[in-house]
């Protein structure tokens, strides 16, 4: 009785073992699975972000381009030689000029989009039509040529009967031959009248096509001459602004800098 008694709980206690081992190994695959999915969600979020954040960056290109400029100017100004309200007021007076010329090289953008000159070129041509006023214009010799195109007449046909010397029943034939060849060409020229019909369509609608295309290219054209690409715009107002109050207030910038510790 006593050895039954210790197999019985020998038999017990590996059971209860086994199912220890089984919840653990449980536990831990739950936790895997969960740090699995977290690593997965993770590494979503951060791709995401990465590839937003390049979007973000690519579409604003032209402005880190303009501040890393400006702090490059900045920079130089700032350890040229000189009285700081100098290097303030020359570096203001360089930033008026670059929003000047942002803001011409816009206006310049719009204009070869329509074909027209640069701002400067219109400048050169009104002062050289200043000496038309004294003087008279060239002459200019234009020709054209005229082309005429010769009418196209189709006729259907024309029915005639010849009584001479014929009896009523060939009269009769006659008349049916040739009423049945007139039929013929009547027929004939109704097929080519449709076929003339469906390429006149045909035309039509490849014209009406064309002209529905470049409507869209002139409209596009126009968005892109009026509102497209304003950075230049913005960088131009910027830069005039900002060499306003440098150039301006040249002193009052140099005392901040000063009280800033940046002398």
């Amino acid at each position: 009785m006593e050895v039954a008694c210790v197999v019985v709980t020998s038999g017990a206690g590996g059971s209860a073992g086994v199912v220890d081992a089984r919840r653990v190994w449980l536990r831990e695959q739950i936790a895997m699975k969960w740090i699995k999915r977290l690593f997965c969600n993770v590494a979503s979020y951060v791709n995401r972000s990465a590839s937003e954040a390049c979007r973000w960056f690519r579409a604003g290109n032209t402005f880190w381009v303009w501040l890393a400029l400006t702090i490059v100017i900045l920079l130089t100004f700032y350890v040229l030689p000189g009285p700081l309200p100098d290097r303030v007021r020359w570096a203001g007076t360089l930033f008026e000029f670059m929003g000047v010329g942002a803001v011409v090289f816009s206006i310049n953008r719009a204009r070869f989009l329509f074909g027209k000159p640069s701002v400067l070129r219109g400048i050169w041509i009104l002062l050289g039509d200043f000496r038309y006023i004294f003087f008279r214009r060239p002459s200019v010799n234009l020709s054209a040529s005229i082309f005429e195109g010769a009418d196209a007449m189709a006729g259907v046909g024309v029915l005639s009967v010849n009584t001479a010397d014929k009896s009523m029943e060939e009269r009769v034939d006659q008349l049916e031959k040739e009423m049945k060849e007139l039929q013929a060409n009547l027929g004939k020229l109704e097929q080519k009248v449709d076929q003339q019909k469906q390429e006149l369509r045909t035309e039509i609608n490849r014209e009406a096509a064309a002209r529905q295309a470049g409507d869209q290219g002139v409209s596009k054209q126009v968005e892109e001459g009026m509102i497209g690409d304003s950075a230049w715009e913005v960088a131009g107002i910027v830069y005039v602004c900002l060499g306003l109050i440098m150039a301006h207030l040249s002193e009052e910038v140099a005392l901040c800098l000063e009280w800033l510790g940046l002398t």
